[in-house]
């Protein structure tokens, strides 16, 4: 949803040093989801490439992620869903 700050300050709601503070407040709530998004991205390389795990077949596929993707399975989904919670609270 896009704002029209333009009409927000033509109907009164907002004057143009609140309109100012509110694009600034939404650039900072930006910031926090490049971070753990560029976390997430490292840590997935790191971890693959470095190999510092391996896969085996014990544990079907649909739990620890096809072909070694983390966000294919199971588990990685409790843990997005974990780390949105942790988030969320904050």
């Amino acid at each position: 949803m896009e704002t029209n700050f333009k009409d927000l300050v033509d109907r009164g709601v907002l004057n143009s040093k609140e309109k100012d503070k509110w694009i600034d407040y939404q650039q900072e709530l930006l910031g926090l989801p490049i971070g753990i998004h560029a976390g997430f991205v490292w840590g997935y390389y790191i971890i693959n490439v470095g190999g510092l795990v391996k896969y085996s077949s014990v544990v079907g596929e649909w739990i620890i992620g096809i072909n070694g993707n983390p966000l294919a399975g199971v588990m990685g989904w409790f843990f997005l869903g974990a780390i949105a919670l942790f988030i969320q609270r904050k």
